[in-house]
């Protein structure tokens, strides 16, 4: 987990990134940033970050808990009607909210303002810095992704005509939990036959046929950081047109990585692997971007599309995930971090 010293460093950067807009203070209550920044992993807290004070405000349910995770942090539980204990709290001068905030929420903390205070939305304040990792996210991650490849490697054995596509994803889920996963990342995608040409295709009860398309993506959550892969399989007896579909789609892999490089644009990364794919008559099934950023949530920056304005920087974690989907016919995609 993130050293007290790796925090002190967050906060010092959203304070500096606060005084350049002129805010007196910042208020934090996306849980993941509320996570990034305090070490506190409960369910409901908003932190009121200024330069002279960190607080982190709660419920009583976590009374302990976040005197336990968040040390550094001026902890204090509050009673009543949440917005109006926010309010009071806030300095003179003008105050940054989150730009996630619930419309009804914030309307509802401005009512009680005192004189002298406004509220503005800010949007990515720390989100921005969330997407270079220090060596403790990284190591985080890595231990996401081995409980995810873990539970690849002894679901794959089970793989065969006659499962549904319902108990592999029960088998995946079941088995990142063994291997020490605290939970699925998001919803663990099993599309097989046709079903496979939706990128995010729903679960269904669909027996697995000889000759099918098999496509897995999931990820494992584990201290907060998340893990995201897929994969493709070909049941035996496959034509030849899936072989070389799946062939395409790794050659399409490779040639992102090579073409990754630190201080070039996202978008290129992107343009390349289109470029790829026109080539061979592919571009037009390739329909969505080519990867996203990984972390404390499993979409955040930096996003490799064609409309990125992100530049690839070292510390980034990120997937490429290009992939072919041709209706009535499936899909394939594979994905890396």
């Amino acid at each position: 987990m993130a050293s007290k010293l790796n925090r002190e460093s967050r906060i010092e950067r959203v304070r500096e990134e606060s005084e350049k807009l002129g805010l007196a203070c910042l208020l934090v209550s996306k849980r993941e940033n509320v996570f990034y920044l305090s070490g506190f992993s409960g369910s409901s807290a908003t932190l009121f970050i200024s330069p002279q004070r960190l607080l982190l405000l709660t419920d009583g349910r976590y009374r302990l808990q976040a005197k336990a995770e968040a040390k550094d942090w001026e902890v204090e539980i509050y009673e009543g009607e949440l917005p109006k204990r926010m309010a009071s709290l806030l300095p003179q001068g003008k105050i940054g909210i989150e730009a996630s905030i619930n419309l009804s929420f914030f309307n509802k903390i401005k009512e009680g303002l005192p004189p002298g205070c406004s509220l503005e939305p800010v949007d990515g304040l720390v989100e921005k810095g969330r997407a270079k990792k220090d060596n403790s996210e990284i190591a985080a991650i890595k231990e996401s992704l081995a409980c995810t490849k873990e539970a690849l490697a002894q679901t794959r054995k089970l793989i065969k005509p006659g499962m549904t596509e319902r108990r592999i994803q029960a088998e995946l889920e079941y088995r990142m939990k063994l291997s020490g996963a605290d939970r699925p990342a998001f919803d663990t995608i099993c599309a097989s036959g046709e079903n496979s040409s939706m990128p995010h295709a729903s679960i269904t009860d669909r027996k697995l046929e000889s000759a099918d398309i098999v496509l897995l993506d999931f990820g494992a959550e584990k201290n907060g950081y998340a893990s995201d892969i897929t994969r493709t399989f070909l049941l035996e007896g496959a034509d030849e047109r899936k072989v070389k579909i799946l062939e395409a789609v790794k050659g399409a892999l490779v040639t992102a990585f090579e073409f990754l490089k630190v201080e070039r644009k996202a978008e290129e990364i992107d343009k390349k692997v289109r470029s790829y794919f026109e080539e061979r008559g592919l571009r037009e099934y390739f329909t969505h971007s080519l990867g996203h950023g990984v972390g404390l949530e499993v979409h955040e920056k930096p996003t490799l599309s064609p409309n990125s304005k992100d530049v690839l920087e070292p510390g980034m974690v990120f997937t490429l995930e290009p992939g072919i989907y041709i209706e009535g016919w499936g899909g394939v995609r594979l994905e890396e971090m």
